[in-house]
Parts: structure tokens; sequence; C-alpha cells
């Protein structure tokens, strides 16, 4: 069953998209209104067109404006957001691991399966520190390329703690960042 709404000018379908549904030339305009992990719906975009769709990638949804110019899209305009994720045979759930019982949780959507013992282990046992040498400018995105872990205030205590590393100040000693 379809469901469509006609203004002056406009025929809009209330439906999940099936090809048979198109019209000639592809839609002027589509607005995904569902989180997705992917954008399966670009070649029903007409020249021109923009379709509006929430990403989730690396465990934050962020909606894109694309244009389509020709064989490709455009991205424009992303801001974080928050969507429902789609369900069904389209879904791609984040996968977690409650850590530290459950005063910690680590959040990520790709990779292979989490070892939670080991990472429980990294987290209660013996601190150790060992810097990379990867530095990343000012105003350059690091935190969200991995996943998220999340530290329940009231349990966690000390074992989340930000990994920036110190600066140095003018008179040559480590500058601590405020947090």
């Amino acid at each position: 069953m379809t469901s469509v709404i006609v203004f002056a000018l406009a025929k809009v379908p209330l439906e999940d998209v099936a090809e048979e549904h198109v019209p000639e030339g592809g839609y002027d305009a589509i607005v995904v209104t569902v989180g997705a992990w992917d954008c399966p719906w670009g070649h029903l975009l007409a020249q021109g067109g923009r379709m509006v769709v929430p990403l989730r990638f690396a465990t934050i949804t962020r909606s894109f404006t694309f244009v389509r110019d020709g064989e490709r899209f455009i991205g424009l305009d992303p801001t974080v957001c928050g969507f429902v994720a789609i369900q069904g045979a389209g879904a791609h759930p984040d996968r977690e691991a409650a850590l530290a019982d459950g005063a910690v949780k680590l959040t990520v959507d790709s990779g292979p399966p989490l070892d939670v013992d080991a990472l429980d282990q990294a987290l209660v046992g013996e601190r150790v520190e060992l810097w990379s040498g990867v530095t990343v400018a000012g105003g350059e995105p690091f935190d969200d390329r991995f996943g998220m872990i999340w530290q329940d205030p009231e349990r966690g205590g000390d074992l989340v703690d930000l990994a920036i590393r110190p600066q140095m100040g003018l008179e040559g000693r480590p500058h601590h960042l405020e947090r």
C-alpha cells in the first residue's frame, strides 16, 4: 500500500521506496529519516537532486546533504545528530562490551570480535603508558575513529583518562591542557 501526499507541484510518497515507484529521471529530493550505515538510495536521485541522510560511522551519526553531480555525490554540511538506527534486514548494529563490571562501556561499529577479557585486563591491570609518536594537529578530528568508550561517573573512578599528551609551554616545561 502506498500513501501519497500531493502538493501543488510535488508528489511525496510516504513509504519505503521500491524500484517500481521511482519516477522517470529519479527523485528531486530524498530525505532518509532513519540512521543508516550505508547509502543505497543514490541511484534513485535525479541529476542535481539532493538527498539528506543520517549516516552512522565510528559510532556517531552525522546528517549529510548529498547533491548528485553526474555519477558522483558531493557531501555537504555534515552535522552530528541522533536518529533511530535502521532495523531488520538493513540493520548494522554496533558491538558493545561492558568492562570493569559495567563501570565502562566500549562501543565499536566494525573490526574483529571484541576480546572482552583482554580489554577488561587493560582497564583494571597495572597502568602502562606508551606514546606512539603520532601527532594530531589542532582542529583535526581524532576522537571518533575507532569507537567510543564511556565511563559511568559514579563507578568508573580513574579507569578512563583523556589521552592528550602534555604540550610544552614557552619555558620548555610541560603545559597540561585543561579538560
